[in-house]
């Protein structure tokens, strides 16, 4: 890969905590490696590596669910968090429990987790607003806590509480992943965790510029950042995405995909009413989409946008004033 700064993409890369037993020193047996941003450039071999990691990844999540929760005894939260202590005993699942919502705010993220547990272990829990009882699954609000820090307490009733919505998302990340199978019975062990990122931004990047894909794949990377606790999906984009995304200007009158070098097929494009799908998909799992493309496609839009746009300043004059300096151009672009 070339060392060339103005093409690296922070990218974080979680490893997976080896399977330990929930007495097992936290901190001592593994170094959490999902807490820390790394740097990855971004060429074309490393977007194949990109494309790599994220099928893998999607790969990872089928197995998952086919699986369930981990066998009896283990523990594989991912990523390990700062504290995690155990006690004997565990919670049972089932049915008859709840997942309980005290604000309303939160009531997105108890459909989303009585979804994924369904899923996982074929339990479905009914949601509803209050407090938890013995046997349900409580999702609260919590001021004294900062940023996106959580706890996780597990008696007789499970509490996720977090500072913020995004907060208390992570912490179901953890509760799902803490789940136990024993036979067909499904089970949360007594546990007490404490954890927050390290690191505000914590993304992988998905390429929709060159690799098509349906929005339902999309969704899934979504899902992916949301199972290792990533906050943010980066949708590398074409120039003639963005534009489609953003101006209706262009939508209703756009140029070509083959007429300007260098935009290729110029990606899929969507509908504003995807896109705000796709947002609020991820808004509720606790994920932002930040749609991005590189300083190449701005000389593009320069060679193309620019030039359409003209039509819609038919007074001006290049030799005396720049596009940029007219209004009219910016009412088109707006």
């Amino acid at each position: 890969m070339h060392n060339n700064p103005q093409r690296r993409f922070l990218l974080t890369m979680n490893q997976r905590a080896p399977s330990l037993p929930i007495t097992a020193p936290p901190r001592a047996a593994v170094t959490p490696q999902s807490h820390h941003l790394g740097l990855i450039q971004h060429t074309h071999s490393t977007r194949h590596v990109l494309t790599k990691t994220v099928g893998l990844g999607l790969a990872w999540l089928c197995v998952a669910g086919a699986l369930g929760a981990a066998p009896e005894g283990e523990l594989n939260l991912i990523p390990w968090p700062k504290s995690v202590a155990g006690t004997a005993g565990a919670m049972p699942v089932g049915d008859k429990g709840r997942i309980v919502f005290a604000e309303p705010a939160l009531e997105a993220l108890a459909k989303v987790v009585s979804d994924e547990i369904c899923r996982t272990c074929g339990v479905r829990l009914a949601t509803a607003s209050g407090m938890p009882e013995a046997g349900d699954i409580g999702l609260q609000l919590d001021p004294q806590l900062k940023g996106e820090a959580y706890r996780l307490e597990v008696t007789d009733r499970a509490v996720v509480s977090g500072a913020s919505y995004q907060a208390v998302a992570l912490g179901t990340t953890t509760l799902g992943q803490a789940l136990q199978l024993k036979g067909a019975a499904v089970s949360l062990p007594h546990l007490a965790v404490s954890d927050a990122p390290d690191y505000h931004m914590r993304a992988i990047q998905m390429c929709i510029k060159h690799q098509p894909h349906q929005m339902s794949t999309i969704k899934q990377g979504v899902d992916l950042c949301r199972q290792y606790k990533l906050n943010t999906l980066a949708l590398h984009a074409s120039n003639y995405q963005i534009l489609w995304l953003l101006c209706p200007a262009f939508r209703d009158n756009p140029l070509s995909k083959d007429s300007v070098p260098g935009w290729g097929n110029g990606g899929a494009t969507y509908s504003p009413e995807e896109w705000n799908d796709l947002v609020e998909y991820g808004r509720q799992r606790g994920v932002a989409i930040l749609p991005e493309w590189g300083p190449e496609d701005f000389i593009y839009f320069m060679k193309g946008w620019f030039y359409k746009a003209r039509q819609f300043v038919p007074d001006f004059d290049e030799t005396k004033q720049s596009l940029l300096d007219s209004p009219k151009f910016w009412q088109a672009i707006d």
